[in-house]
């Protein structure tokens, strides 16, 4: 009996030091973290199922490189809305695969 207290005191030892070992911190301050766009559109309801289509194309933004509340690039150049349309939402289509 004191050979299994023994060897489970060894294997928690072993492996709580082991986790301790292998965990790692690192920090830092991304300065390339981008992201693409590649459609934007106008809701009528939250569920969106009325939309307004302002642009579709791919377009690669860096928001790392920008402080907050700036701009990050341009995307649309121009577009026409119908009048007296109420638009309530935005839904943007965005790739938000990033490498690290």
């Amino acid at each position: 009996m004191k050979l299994i207290k023994l060897l489970f005191c060894v294997l928690f030892i072993h492996f709580f030091f082991m986790n301790s070992v292998f965990a790692a911190t690192i920090t830092g301050t991304p300065t390339k973290y981008e992201t693409t766009m590649t459609k934007f559109e106008l809701c009528t309801s939250s569920a969106c199922t009325t939309t307004t289509v302002l642009g579709t194309k791919t377009a690669t933004f860096n928001i790392a490189s920008a402080s907050a509340g700036a701009d990050v690039g341009d995307w649309i150049s121009s577009f026409a809305l119908e009048v007296g349309t109420t638009y309530t939402h935005v839904q943007a289509t965005i790739n938000v695969t990033f490498t690290i």
